[in-house]
């Protein structure tokens, strides 16, 4: 995090405080205790004692005082690399394969099979991204500011691929409510069936703040801010899957035949509310050590797209579209919308140490948490009815569960701040 509280000073114990006060200084004839309470400075003298008294004193690492103080705009910020990791979400078998010897009617079915992918935590791995931070004050005393903040992580991906030629019994496993037992959609069997398949989950978040900032106490060496305002935060999540078979079985009617498909679970949540909390910053030298601490309460926006198609190709003849692949059927196809109040705390603690009047170099952590959000996991219902695209026999199924999940993310931060 950004201090404008640098921007003045590196004096250690005795010295000005950067936007706080100048305590005992020999420059000085001001001497201010420490206050507390919202208010417009420390005893009354503000917290910002004027460029005029700085000069000529040492900050305690050589850096002097009157360049980071004097002529300053009150301008802070700083940009931060973000080594982070998420919470990840849990996925049923999607994509299965089975050894050498199981039949075609157990090829890819749950108890016969193994995952290959699906039935395992997804992107719970490291993540990159960014943070900017732009602030400034809009008084002289340097207690009444605005700061804004806004991250972005990159789009974490995690995939499979295969064939039957690299897996030659390969299936989509799925609960058929129909015979109400596990079944698989065959994508590879040895002289009866030809395919392959793609898998993809992915994960994308991001958020922005504004808030005022506003002293709430200081000392010689610290102070402490409240900031309240508003805050935004998006969460975008995915699981596609495509997949192709070919009958190619000579005894078969279909034989010639090909079935395109592809399911497509594809959620975002977008949360808009008001935060309140509090910041703090304490300096020693040319080291400083700052935190976070705040919570932001308001509604998250949870859209669920649920789209899927198959392209049947026969071998003469026109191809036939139909709604629906495996996973996704008429009875679970569409958007779907829900609103969920929503509790985001974060917590930041950052340590920074001056290279030069108006720079450092920082290193953070950062836990950040929202309880209510919608992910794959909450939109794919595995229990599928396949007689729905004729006429239908049996229980209306897959259909949208419409529960939710909690997120989190956590990790380092790696920080260049600036003053001006």
């Amino acid at each position: 995090m950004a201090n404008p509280v640098q921007q003045t000073a590196y004096f250690g114990d005795t010295n000005a405080m950067g936007d706080t006060f100048i305590e005992g200084s020999a420059a000085s004839n001001v001497s201010l205790p420490a206050g507390g309470g919202l208010m417009s400075g420390c005893g009354g003298a503000g917290c910002a004692s004027g460029c005029s008294d700085c000069c000529g004193f040492d900050d305690g690492c050589g850096l002097g005082t009157c360049g980071s103080m004097c002529g300053c705009l009150g301008l802070y910020g700083s940009v931060e690399y973000l080594m982070w990791w998420e919470k990840g979400d849990f996925l049923p078998p999607l994509v299965a394969s089975s050894p050498d010897g199981t039949s075609s009617e157990n090829t890819g079915v749950v108890g016969f099979s193994n995952a290959l992918f699906g039935d395992e935590t997804f992107n719970n791995d490291l993540i990159n991204g960014f943070r900017v931070t732009l602030g400034t004050w809009v008084n002289g005393n340097n207690n009444l500011g605005v700061i804004g903040r806004y991250f972005n992580t990159e789009d974490a991906e995690a995939s499979f691929s295969g064939d039957s030629n690299r897996f030659p019994r390969l299936g989509r496993p799925f609960f058929n409510t129909f015979t109400n037992e596990e079944d698989s959609l065959l994508l590879g069997f040895p002289d009866e069936i030809t395919g392959d398949v793609t898998a993809t989950f992915r994960s994308q978040a991001r958020g922005a703040e504004a808030n005022i900032r506003k002293l709430y106490t200081c000392g010689g060496n610290y102070r402490v801010d409240v900031v309240y305002g508003y805050r935004y935060m998006g969460i975008d999540e995915s699981v596609r899957i495509d997949n192709t078979l070919r009958f190619i079985d000579p005894q078969s009617i279909q034989v010639g035949t090909s079935i395109e498909q592809f399911d497509l679970f594809d959620i975002e949540n977008e949360f808009h509310g008001g935060e309140l909390g509090f910041m703090g910053h304490s300096i020693q030298g040319c080291w400083a050590i700052d935190f976070i601490a705040k919570v932001a309460l308001g509604n998250t926006t949870q859209r669920t797209s649920i789209s899927g198609q198959s392209i049947t190709t026969p071998a003469t003849g026109s191809a036939l579209t139909t709604q629906g692949g495996l996973l996704t059927q008429p009875s679970n196809i569409g958007m779907h919308e829900d609103n969920q109040f929503t509790v985001i705390p974060e917590f930041t603690a950052t340590a920074s140490y001056a290279l030069t009047y108006n720079l450092d170099l920082s290193i953070g952590y950062t836990f950040l948490y929202v309880n209510h959000v919608a992910r794959p996991s909450n939109a794919i219902d595995r229990s599928v009815n396949l007689t729905q695209q004729t006429a239908l026999d049996g229980e209306l199924r897959p259909v949208f569960p419409g529960t939710d999940s909690d997120y989190l993310l956590q990790g380092i931060n790696f920080g260049l701040n600036f003053r001006y």
